[in-house]
Parts: C-alpha cells; structure tokens; sequence
C-alpha cells in the first residue's frame, strides 16, 4: 500500500513561497495572483488573518483561511473571523484511503480550536456547496439568511442577445417587441430618475472624520444589527485597494453634515458590465433618494448594463425595497444565503443575531 505523509499545519507567512501557494491556488481560481491572494490575508485593517493548509506527500491538498475583522453589535465591538478561500483539489484527496479522505474537515476543525485560543468571538463565512457538508461536520452551524436583491436593467441588449440566441424568428419578434417596450417606458423612467444628484461628494481620506462622525451616528440607530465595524481603514481595504473591481466612495451632505455613504462597484467581463451597490447606509429619506439618483447615473455613464443591490428582510428593508422600485429597480424577494456559524462568545446567540446582510459579507 502506498504511504502518505499528511500534515496539516498553519501558515507562517514569512516562510510559505508564494510559488508554492499559488500553483495550488491557480488550479482553482485561474485568474488569481500572489497580490491578490496577499491583499485578501495580508492586507486586511487588522492586519491579521489565519491560513491553514493540509499536505499531503510534501503537496498542499487543502487551503483554509480566515479573514480577522471587527464586528460591532449592540454598541459592543467584537472580533471576528470570515471564513474564505475554502479549497480542496479532489484529485489529491482521491488518493488518500477512505479513513483519511476528510482532511478538509480535519483542518476545519484545527483551525477552529486554534481560532477560540485566540479570543475570537465567533466565526462565519459563506460556503460554497461542495464545502457546506464538511464545514457543517467540522463544527459550524448553518443558517439560511433571507435577502431581497433589486436590479435596475439600464441596457437590455445583453438579455436580448442572450434569450434570441438559436430561436426561431416569431420568438425573436416577441423578444424586440419586449425591447420596445421597455425602451420607451422602464429606460425612460430610470433616465428621467437619474441625475447626478444633489450634495453629492466623492469621499476618500480627506473626509475620513466626517465618515467617522457619520458611521458613529449610523452606528446609534442601528445597534441592535450585526455589522462590519466600518471605517475609512475598512473601506479603502475593501473597496478601493481591491484588485478584484473598480469602485467608488460617494456622499451626502446636508448643511455641511454628511448623512448618508453609498459604495458602487463595476464587474466586467468581455460580453458586458455589471454595476453593483455594495453598501448604502443613511440616516434620512432625502439621504437615500439622492444616493440611488446619483448611483444610477454613475452606472449610466459607466456602461453598465444593470446595477443591483442587495437588502436584509426586515421592516426597515420593505420601505427601501418599495422606495427603490420608484426609480425602476426591480424586486426579488425569494432568496436565501447559506451561512455557516460558530460562536465562541457566550454573550452571542446565533439565533438571536440580525445580521445585516450586505454585499460586504460577500468575498470580493
């Protein structure tokens, strides 16, 4: 029988090569770099992260890691940590005998005890399906999150393109009437909506007290919601260092006082581009009107051919869902995310958590 030599340990970062790592990260993610992997780990505000790995024969088999974040809730601060980067090559763990064929939630669950002798407070993450069952062995609970996601169409060529593809021409004809008609009622509506928006500002470093002053403030009317403890720190981390998208920082002011953040983030491919919000907070309608007014038209001028955003189900939420839809957005409220969860802290009840769920909860 064939010997295998199996180590599961944790990454020191000043001893890993980056070729090592990315020869077993590009086998999964082709489009991933040493730069992209370092800014994901490396780069966070904490500054911390925690990667694991499992070998198998001198080989990585297994890739774990854990983004170190600050959480806040009920005006606490705690620290948490995002479970990313869940990767497993199947062709190496095909080899192994049954009884050591579940490496990936062995190192799962060392990874956790390390991360409760670290004084984390709890642990999430967002697993995608071939990882769930092992992660869920591991020791995570799961939850499903429900979510409304809105879409503004902006373009409707692409859909077109798409559904008249190997139809036959009464098809067609039915689809370009649909053009039609949205071109002359949905395209006008959202336009006639869109401008630029009144005391709207591109926010960057020089308004980090004023984005302070105002998060602190956001911060008091939603304490009672789990979220990203934000910052400028976060915020250039997040949004505008990534190398994954293009975004951009925008607010509001009134009277000199910000009163309202909208993040918007472009995704390209080669057929077309995607707008997205990623996080819109506020603390008054006027706030929230002129941040979708000036987000539709920076997606116009953009190209995008959409720009969606996500919501949490909440009664807070319904007014946003139904005052958005003003502006052409359309709703789809059936959606749930699969969230995996381990809490460390006993003053945290999973089941008792709102979790304000928002594109910041996603990877990239």
């Amino acid at each position: 029988m064939k010997k295998f030599d199996i180590v599961i340990n944790k990454i020191n970062f000043n001893s890993i090569t980056s070729i090592e790592l990315l020869n077993f990260l590009q086998k999964i993610f082709p489009g991933i770099n040493y730069n992209k992997w370092k800014w994901e780990y490396k780069n966070s505000p904490s500054g911390k992260s925690s990667v694991w790995i499992g070998k198998v024969n001198n080989q990585i088999a297994v890739h774990y890691a854990f983004i170190i974040l600050n959480c806040r809730y009920k005006n606490k601060i705690y620290k948490a940590a995002k479970a990313e980067g869940s990767l497993a090559d199947i062709n190496i763990l095909k080899q192994l005998p049954k009884e050591e064929r579940r490496l990936f939630q062995k190192t799962v669950n060392m990874a956790l005890e390390d991360l409760q002798k670290q004084n984390i407070d709890f642990v999430y993450g967002f697993p995608n399906k071939m990882a769930l069952k092992s992660q869920t062995l591991g020791g995570y609970d799961l939850i499903n999150i429900p979510f409304n996601f809105s879409r503004a169409i902006l373009n409707i060529n692409p859909i077109i393109k798409e559904k008249i593809k190997n139809r036959n021409t009464l098809y067609k004809l039915k689809i370009y009437a649909i053009k039609l008609i949205w071109f002359f009622t949905i395209k006008q509506l959202i336009k006639y909506k869109a401008n630029c928006g009144n005391n709207i500002k591109i926010l960057n470093q020089n308004n980090k007290k004023d984005l302070s002053n105002f998060f602190s403030l956001w911060n008091n009317f939603n304490k009672n919601k789990m979220t990203i403890d934000r910052n400028w720190e976060y915020y250039n981390w997040r949004y505008m260092n990534n190398p994954y998208r293009e975004s951009i920082i925008a607010g509001y002011y009134n009277k000199g006082e910000l009163q309202g953040v909208i993040v918007c983030s472009l995704e390209k491919n080669k057929l077309y581009i995607k707008a997205h919000i990623m996080d819109i907070i506020f603390i008054n309608n006027n706030a929230l009107k002129e941040l979708i007014k000036w987000s539709l038209s920076w997606a116009f001028k953009k190209s995008a051919y959409s720009l969606d955003v996500w919501s949490e189900k909440s009664e807070e939420s319904k007014y946003f869902v139904k005052y958005i839809k003003k502006f052409g957005f359309i709703n789809n409220s059936n959606n749930k995310k699969n969230m995996i969860i381990k809490t460390f802290n006993k003053n945290l009840v999973e089941k008792n958590i709102f979790w304000a769920i928002n594109r910041y909860l996603e990877r990239i």
